[in-house]
């Protein structure tokens, strides 16, 4: 007896409904689900922009100083960091502590430049500005972009310098650690804290913010 090969009419009416694709309605709904689904996951990718913005740029200013401290060893002289309005200025400028527009704000740029080893630092307080035609420039750093900022305590405030051991060059008016917040427009919410403590190594806090409503560090 010769069996019937040809598919049954279920086995038709199935694969009659595979080949018709999407109905209108099926479509629709899909639509609104993938709408959904964008519209939830939104706000969590900006927020891990932000994030990646503020982690960036606080690695990035620990590089600065840690460059620092190796240049100071490597020269045997004492290496500062300071903040300036224009990096690209001729001659370089260090932005003066006492500016009270400025005060505290390294988002602008910053200037990292050697001191001769014959020179007695100590005599450029309160200061210790750079010096153009005496001082070597070793790299300059343009200011940040976006809603980013950099702001500083009062031992760090215009500079930071280094020993030729590695050790933070101390002034007596202000010894101690020095810490920077890196925040955005979220402020303390999101910001990041970086210390650094006499010894001269400087990293990011990543256990808290520590760092006040208006991103100023704690």
């Amino acid at each position: 007896m010769k069996r019937d090969l040809r598919p049954s009419i279920g086995w038709s009416r199935l694969t009659q409904y595979w080949g018709s694709g999407f109905t209108l309605i099926e479509l629709m709904v899909a639509i609104a689900v993938a709408a959904i689904l964008i519209t939830l996951a939104t706000p969590s990718f900006r927020v891990l922009i932000q994030n990646n913005r503020i982690s960036g740029a606080a690695n990035d200013f620990v590089s600065v100083f840690n460059l620092a401290r190796a240049e100071a060893i490597k020269r045997g002289a004492v290496v500062f960091v300071c903040r300036t309005d224009d990096p690209q200025a001729n001659p370089p400028d260090c932005q003066r502590a006492n500016d009270a527009v400025h005060d505290g704000n390294w988002s602008n740029g910053w200037l990292m430049y050697a001191v001769p080893t014959s020179e007695i630092v100590s005599l450029r307080s309160p200061n210790y500005d750079y010096i153009d035609g005496t001082d070597t420039v070793v790299r300059l750093g343009e200011g940040l972009t976006g809603d980013v900022r950099i702001t500083s305590d009062a031992e760090g405030n215009q500079f930071l310098g280094y020993n030729a051991d590695g050790t933070l060059f101390m002034d007596p008016a202000t010894p101690g650690e020095a810490r920077y917040a890196v925040c955005d427009d979220r402020n303390e919410s999101a910001g990041r804290l970086i210390r650094v403590p006499v010894a001269g190594r400087a990293s990011v806090d990543n256990t808290t913010t520590a760092t006040d409503s208006d991103c100023s560090p704690t």
